[in-house]
């Protein structure tokens, strides 16, 4: 084998060395302020600082998203027996602007229920629903081309409200 097949000749002639590299020329260290009082920093520590204040505030912020998400999953833990609709029925009567409704509840966990009537974002009905029972009634002249919203729901009396039956009717 008399040929290399790789050719590696170099030349560093053109290469030029100091060893007398004056590093305090690029730092600003000499610049901070001789008197701590004044709590100066120079630019490394002030990113430093920086990057902390980033980095607990991502933290925080991730956090506060995984409470809110979680929320609902965690409370419902809590909750044992929640109300129930055996049956409902709500209805507008024909002809006539009056919402008729009849529904049976139970609540074996003795929570807080409230029926609700919404017409045009403004509440026209409540009804506390707490003791099961079946309740009945109609709520007479709502007037005609109204949006009726009805919602029966029901809370711990703490932090906890969930939606058992919504929906809406129109006159």
């Amino acid at each position: 084998m008399d040929q290399e097949f790789n050719d590696l000749s170099t030349t560093n002639i053109k290469t030029t060395f100091t060893n007398n590299t004056n590093n305090l020329a690029t730092s600003d260290e000499l610049q901070v302020d001789p008197i701590y009082v004044r709590k100066m920093r120079n630019s490394y520590a002030a990113s430093k600082k920086g990057q902390k204040v980033i980095t607990i505030t991502g933290i925080s912020l991730l956090l506060t998203a995984t409470a809110i998400l979680s929320g609902n999953i965690i409370s419902n833990v809590f909750i044992v027996n929640p109300p129930t609709i055996v049956e409902s029925n709500m209805l507008i009567l024909e002809n006539t602007d009056t919402f008729s409704f009849d529904f049976t509840l139970t609540n074996k966990g003795n929570y807080k229920v409230i029926f609700k009537v919404t017409v045009d974002k403004e509440t026209i009905y409540t009804l506390d629903c707490t003791v099961p029972d079946t309740y009945t009634g109609e709520i007479p002249d709502i007037g005609f081309d109204k949006k009726i919203y009805y919602d029966i729901s029901f809370t711990n009396r703490f932090d906890y409200k969930k939606s058992i039956l919504n929906g809406n009717l129109y006159t």
